[in-house]
């Protein structure tokens, strides 16, 4: 198993302990750019489909920067919505 297809396993499964740099690092992996806008608003997009931009804000204020769980679950939903999980 890959070392993405076992970031992908662990974004699935929603756990509560899920890092920013563990999303980053899966979605470059997945081929996607990361965009920093106003203060702490990213988004992610990917060059070759144009429709898939993921937006959220960086977490802060808790070390390490675990997002929250509905947070997680939304990335998870949009990933398995375009075919990237299954």
């Amino acid at each position: 198993m890959s070392k993405l297809q076992k970031r992908l396993d662990r974004l699935n499964s929603c756990p509560k302990d899920y890092e920013w740099d563990e999303l980053c690092v899966l979605l470059k992996g997945l081929g996607f750019q990361v965009h920093s806008g106003a203060g702490a608003s990213y988004s992610f997009t990917h060059p070759d489909q144009p429709t898939h931009v993921i937006c959220l804000h960086k977490p802060h204020g808790r070390n390490p920067l675990t997002m929250l769980e509905v947070y997680v679950r939304r990335v998870r939903d949009r990933l398995k919505d375009w075919g990237y999980l299954i």
